[in-house]
């Protein structure tokens, strides 16, 4: 008896150990057969990406994703300058991929043949480095660019590094901003300022980044002493509204100073549809089902300016001051929420229908601002830093809601309505 019970529990424990905890491994090469380093490689549900695993390869092209369920996943491999290579793959044991050959993007104008060029991917102890100046990406914007950088995922939930929230940095210095206003700040800075992106998954202690992986923005400047400077527009044409963004860049160099600055402003209006649907259960029974449409429309105009100024004292020191401020003005922020949800019986038949709609106001201003001091103590690079920091963050927001009951036939059941106000101020002082 005690043997049946044995080999039952490893029988029932071996099926349980194939259904969970399953791999996919392979290899990205190029049409020669040359491995490529650093693809993306994401594993999702069907089309449902936001539900996803992801990882790049390493240097010789293998990746492996694990602890995956015995279900049926679509991958998405895929780097720039080539063609993105979709494979369905039922997992319902460790899955060993033949080696996945992604093709060369080419295009082709009236005749002329445009080969996209590989922009630089370095890889360091603690970090991989993007390069982009330069490149065919230098002609979006910066969160484009994000979206085409090696281990970083970006979908309408925010950004991802190792399905974490990154921190974000500007030439190493901090964003203090919520992961909408970065996609924004992202959205409507042009990538031609941008040098490099560096993907850090191990932070070394100077960054602040609360045990997450950092993602940090490096800056273009001048290399030749004098001034640069450039106004930039791009525009977008989305489902229901179009955006877009105009802005201006400066560049300086001199025996002392250089000094960055720049100003972008993005109109917009954003539009979100929802179809929500809930059953309420008791004893494997039905007794309530509401259907919900949801639409909200939001227009806002972000103003944005970042600036950078460094003065070398001498070969050994050096002063900077930078600063990042965002203004969102109640003039131009507005959301209004129209929500319509029907509630049917245990039978399917429709019970009462109540209608919300919902007018928000809100503003919003963001100043950080830093100062460092930097002080090379040899030419090993070893050095002191001091940094002290300063952030005003204040948010205020007007909200009338106001929802309506009614029957079947659409006459009034009652009616609910209220107003609120909300204020909210935060400020940081941090030195380093």
């Amino acid at each position: 008896m005690m043997r049946k019970i044995v080999t039952l529990f490893i029988y029932l424990f071996s099926i349980v150990g194939l259904s969970q905890g399953l791999k996919i491994k392979g290899k990205v090469v190029d049409t020669k057969n040359n491995p490529i380093a650093f693809a993306n490689i994401v594993v999702s549900i069907g089309t449902n990406i936001s539900d996803y695993k992801g990882t790049i390869s390493n240097e010789t092209g293998d990746f492996e994703i694990d602890n995956l369920e015995s279900k049926k996943y679509t991958l998405n491999i895929s780097f720039l300058g080539y063609k993105t290579q979709t494979i369905e793959v039922q997992v319902d044991k460790n899955i060993s991929l033949n080696d996945v050959v992604l093709q060369e993007e080419e295009q082709e104008l009236d005749g002329v043949l445009i080969v996209a060029k590989k922009p630089t991917v370095k890889r360091l102890v603690d970090r991989l480095v993007f390069n982009v100046e330069n490149s065919t990406l230098s002609n979006n914007n910066m969160l484009d660019v994000l979206k085409h950088t090696p281990g970083v995922m970006v979908n309408n939930d925010g950004i991802s590094v190792k399905h974490a929230s990154p921190t974000i940095y500007i030439n190493d210095r901090k964003v203090h901003l919520s992961t909408t206003e970065v996609i924004q700040l992202l959205e409507s800075m042009p990538a031609n300022n941008i040098k490099s992106i560096e993907v850090i998954s191990a932070p070394p202690a100077k960054y602040e980044a609360e045990g997450g992986a950092v993602l940090n923005f490096i800056t273009s400047k001048n290399l030749v002493s004098g001034y640069n400077g450039s106004v930039f527009g791009n525009f977008k044409q989305g489902f229901e509204f179009p955006k877009y963004s105009v802005g201006t860049s400066h560049f300086f160099k001199g025996e002392k100073i250089d000094a960055y600055v720049n100003y972008n402003i993005s109109p917009r209006r954003d539009f979100r549809h929802t179809d929500e649907f809930i059953n309420f259960i008791d004893n494997d029974a039905t007794t309530s089902s509401w259907e919900t449409d949801y639409n909200r429309t939001r227009k806002s105009s972000n103003q944005n300016i970042n600036s950078n100024i460094d003065y070398t004292i001498n070969e050994n020191n050096i002063l900077s001051f930078s600063a990042n401020l965002m203004f969102l003005p109640k003039s131009g922020t507005e959301t209004d929420i129209n929500s319509l949800t029907e509630v049917y019986g245990a039978t399917g038949v429709l019970d009462s229908t109540f209608n919300t709609m919902n007018t928000a106001v809100d503003k919003t201003t963001n100043a950080a601002f830093t100062l460092d001091y930097v002080h090379k103590l040899n030419q090993d690079g070893e050095q002191l830093s001091f940094s002290v920091h300063h952030t005003n963050f204040n948010f205020d927001s007007d909200q009338v809601v106001n929802t309506e009951y009614l029957f079947p036939d659409k006459s009034l059941i009652r009616n609910n309505a209220f107003e609120s106000l909300s204020s909210q101020d935060i400020r940081l002082y941090t030195g380093r």
